[in-house]
Formats: structure tokens, C-alpha cells, sequence
């Protein structure tokens, strides 16, 4: 998907995940431009010691928590990390 989702990679992992190509369009679009430009990220994604590119969003934020030595661990540190992103306020991309 790195390199954009063409009908081939939209139906593995459409088969892989279970959800409709229309699911990863929007959850696409979601790390790219409502998480890579929330004031969360803004705050939070400086904490790294290796850079995360906000246009390779979530693999090279997987890849920064550890995905390539332990893929559940990094995970789990994934979803950790943006559980304070469902809450509304810091979904805002606009600066406070």
C-alpha cells in the first residue's frame, strides 16, 4: 500500500482484514491526512529517536515502536499510543 492501492493490493487486504475496499480508503485517508496533521501528532510524534514519516503513516510508526523485531508488541504499542486520539479535541488540525 506504500505505493498506493491498487485494485490487486485493495483486495488482499480487503481478504486479509475483512473489510470493504471503501473501509480502507477512509482509514487511509485517516492516518494520512486526520492523523499526520492532528495537534496530537504535532505534539506527540517528536518523542521518536528515529524520524516518522508522516506520509508512510502507520507503517513507519509501527516500524519506530519495534515492528520488524516483535510485530504484536509493536502492535499493541501502536494502538496504546492513539487511544487518546478518539477523543474529539485532538482530532482538530488546526494549531491550539
Amino acid at each position: 500500500m506504500q505505493q498506493g492501492p491498487t485494485p490487486a493490493r485493495l483486495l488482499r487486504l480487503r481478504d486479509l482484514l475483512g473489510v470493504s475496499r471503501r473501509t480502507l480508503r477512509r482509514w487511509r485517508l485517516w492516518w494520512a491526512e486526520v492523523f499526520g496533521r492532528s495537534s496530537f501528532w504535532r505534539a506527540a510524534g517528536g518523542r521518536f529517536s528515529r524520524p516518522v514519516e508522516r506520509m508512510q503513516l502507520p507503517l513507519s510508526l509501527l516500524e519506530a515502536m519495534g515492528w520488524k523485531r516483535e510485530q504484536r508488541e509493536a502492535l499493541l504499542r501502536l494502538l496504546r499510543f492513539i487511544a487518546p486520539v478518539t477523543t474529539r479535541p485532538w482530532l482538530s488540525s488546526q494549531p491550539s
